[in-house]
């Protein structure tokens, strides 16, 4: 009877070690389908960071030529210069440090812990940006307030419809990559659990 018992339980434990290699293989395969399907997410606000670089180089020499040219005065280009230099080294920042190609493939505890602080450095970010852009738009008008050129008047309209456009796509990309962000917080949450 003792032995019956033996035999019963090795076949229970044999048993329970096949059930519980199946289900860590099907964690596994549940782990890489869900990467695959957070990698489209990932890749689209790397992408965004990267265009925000580019364009961020090519602003700074483009506003060291145009400013001084319609009139500008330097501490109003030292400005623009060290507000875009500043955008520059967040974007790199963030593109280095929070979406770095590697970190999707990482322990998705900790991506989605990288994911919480890119989300609190943009909020940051966004609420330093927008006050310094509202009072580069204000001196820009109060500065070409009295321009009678035709160039400059021009200059200072495609500044003026620039920025608005600017601010406009920002506004909805900041709001799409906080999308982004979320549903790759609730498929790892999804994955790891209630752990995240």
């Amino acid at each position: 009877m003792e032995k019956d018992i033996l035999m019963e339980f090795d076949e229970m434990r044999s048993q329970f070690g096949e059930l519980k290699s199946m289900l860590k293989d099907q964690q596994i395969v549940n782990e890489k389908m869900a990467r695959r399907a957070m990698k489209g997410d990932y890749n689209r606000v790397r992408k965004d960071l990267i265009f925000a670089i580019v364009l961020e180089v090519v602003a700074i020499p483009l506003q060291v030529v145009l400013l001084p040219y319609i009139g500008m005065p330097t501490w109003y280009l030292v400005f623009t210069v060290l507000f875009l230099l500043s955008a520059l080294v967040a974007s790199v920042y963030s593109l280095r440090r929070y979406a770095s190609a590697d970190m999707i493939s990482g322990n998705l505890t900790e991506v989605a812990l990288g994911i919480v602080k890119y989300k609190r450095f943009e909020l940051k970010w966004f609420l330093y940006a927008i006050p310094l852009l509202l009072v580069w738009i204000f001196f820009f008008y109060y500065l070409t307030r009295g321009y009678e050129s035709e160039l400059v008047r021009g200059s200072v309209w495609g500044g003026i419809i620039g920025v608005i456009i600017g601010f406009t796509f920002g506004f909805i990309n900041y709001y799409q990559n906080l999308k982004r962000m979320n549903r790759l917080l609730r498929q790892i949450k999804e994955v790891k659990g209630d752990a995240v």
